[in-house]
């Protein structure tokens, strides 16, 4: 006659793979939050570049705008190349472009694009533009 005995608890084996199993679902977790962590900073520096190209953009208006005999606006601040702004908090190696140009089908009406783009970080540079049209 067999004698079966139950045994309360857990083997040694099924201890093992439980903590392996735990092991696995600890590291998923922490990559995630890398990719967290990561991806808001990205987000942060791209709200910054964009507050600043904005700021820039709205800044320069029109002293004489676009026709059929004046192809080239003028604007006043005067436009600027790669300069680096003075509030860079939080986005590493800022450079900005503005420039201001006739859009071709608009030179009836007198209308300027201004284009303001700042690019930032290291290779590859990341880049945030806007756009305003102004007369």
């Amino acid at each position: 006659m067999k004698h079966s005995t139950l045994q309360d608890g857990l083997s040694a084996v099924e201890l093992l793979i439980t903590l392996f199993i735990a092991a696995m679902f600890l590291m998923a977790g922490y990559l995630l939050w890398g990719f967290t962590v990561q991806g808001s900073a990205e987000a942060s520096q791209s709200s910054i570049a964009s507050n600043i190209a904005y700021d820039y953009a709205k800044q320069y208006r029109v002293t004489s705008g676009c026709t059929d005999t004046v192809p080239t606006p003028v604007v006043t601040p005067a436009l600027v190349t790669d300069i680096v702004p003075s509030t860079t908090a939080g986005i590493p190696n800022p450079k900005i472009t503005v420039t201001a140009s006739c859009p071709q089908t608009l030179n009836n009406l007198n209308m300027v694009k201004i284009t303001s783009t700042v690019s930032y970080g290291s290779d590859p540079r990341k880049t945030v533009s806007h756009v305003v049209y102004a007369n």
